[in-house]
């Protein structure tokens, strides 16, 4: 169980001069999604162009960021794994850590949970397979055809996202599916140690996965 956690203090910073920093270095990107996303409180009808729109967006900025790092790794010679692992995924995660903190806040621990598991089958089922289906599809002519990763970890790599998958039951059943702190605590060093496997069993292999 969680308990509500209920303050009266501002959530927001004190620091007023760097929020206005921040602001200003946000500035573009705020101009570019007011003046391509409509925005549905004012007037619902255009939430389907809201939604469609925020997907677009969200896709391009994923893109470019994913581009980036296989520049940047390339350029430093580091493996793609260990930059999807070590930069990639946990930036993307950082919305999953505010929204489980908001819940947290709420008592709302099974919304917690429910959204950690929800969200990574939804990574691999949707976002990994509706690509690569549509790859598949594709014809020669279009850059289409089976998908094939040059790389021996696929399997090891499997492997650890189940076990991350039992470490996090079995810490359940330990603290008796109670979300405190030494719940917290045993998940990071879960968590540290199926990364620290990865990036270990990369060496091995140091081809990258490739499609």
């Amino acid at each position: 169980m969680i308990e509500p956690i209920t303050s009266s203090h501002s959530t927001l910073p004190d620091n007023v001069l760097l929020l206005k920093i921040w602001s200003i270095l946000c500035l573009p990107i705020t101009f570019i999604l007011l003046v391509t996303i409509p925005d549905c409180k004012t007037n619902r009808k255009f939430y389907p162009l809201t939604f469609i729109m925020a997907i677009v967006w969200i896709s391009v900025v994923m893109y470019i960021l994913s581009w980036m790092l296989t520049i940047c790794g390339d350029t430093f010679r580091i493996s793609d794994i260990i930059m999807g692992i070590g930069i990639l995924a946990i930036g993307s995660s950082i919305p999953e850590v505010v929204s489980g903190i908001i819940n947290a806040r709420r008592g709302e621990g099974a919304m917690i949970i429910s959204s950690a598991l929800g969200s990574n089958t939804m990574d691999i089922l949707l976002c990994l397979g509706l690509p690569w289906l549509v790859k598949c599809l594709l014809p020669g002519s279009m850059n289409g055809g089976p998908i094939r990763l040059e790389t021996n970890n696929l399997f090891f790599n499997c492997m650890c996202m189940i076990a991350s998958v039992v470490i996090l039951i079995a810490v359940a059943i330990v603290c008796e599916f109670q979300l405190h702190r030494p719940f917290g605590f045993l998940c990071l060093i879960g968590l540290i140690v199926v990364i620290s496997m990865l990036i270990i069993n990369v060496f091995k292999d140091p081809r990258t996965a490739r499609c």
